[in-house]
């Protein structure tokens, strides 16, 4: 139990993160113009990594089970959707930032982006072949599992 909810901090760990950079004020002044560096074309792109990697994260820490349900990837892309959302509405009231549709559509490919790759990669890793674990017992060929 305790290994479920520490692994549990991981994905909200990084939502507090996300949260942070994305309500910090833009322009100058203290904490303001950290993001000045980076192109507003790169600044709307990153949305679609940082989302994929939320939804990664809410399913990595959700699984316990090689194959992933469906029905936990649309959960996780809806719980990412919904806090994205809530970033972009939060983002109206900061100075410097604003909400933005284009945003959040960026921040659905990403989460949609990353449920299917995660999905994918854990039921192609279920389906993998295990590899034997030991040698044949006498009188046992490799394949037969003794019987």
């Amino acid at each position: 139990m305790l290994r479920k909810r520490a692994t549990l901090l991981v994905p909200v760990g990084y939502a507090v993160l996300l949260a942070t950079l994305s309500l910090l004020p833009s322009g100058s002044g203290r904490f303001r113009g950290w993001d000045a560096g980076i192109p507003s074309d790169l600044q709307n792109l990153l949305h679609v990594p940082a989302y994929g990697l939320l939804v990664v994260l809410t399913l990595a820490a959700w699984s316990r089970s090689p194959r992933v349900s469906m029905s936990a990837a649309a959960v996780a892309f809806l719980l990412s959707l919904g806090f994205g959302a809530a970033l972009e509405c939060a983002q109206a009231a900061i100075p410097g930032r604003t909400g933005s549709i284009g945003d959040l559509l960026l921040n659905v490919a990403g989460a949609l982006g990353g449920a299917a790759a995660y999905v994918v990669w854990r039921r192609a890793r279920a389906t993998r072949p295990r590899p034997m674990t030991g040698a044949p017992r006498d009188g046992e060929s490799a394949g037969s599992g003794g019987l």
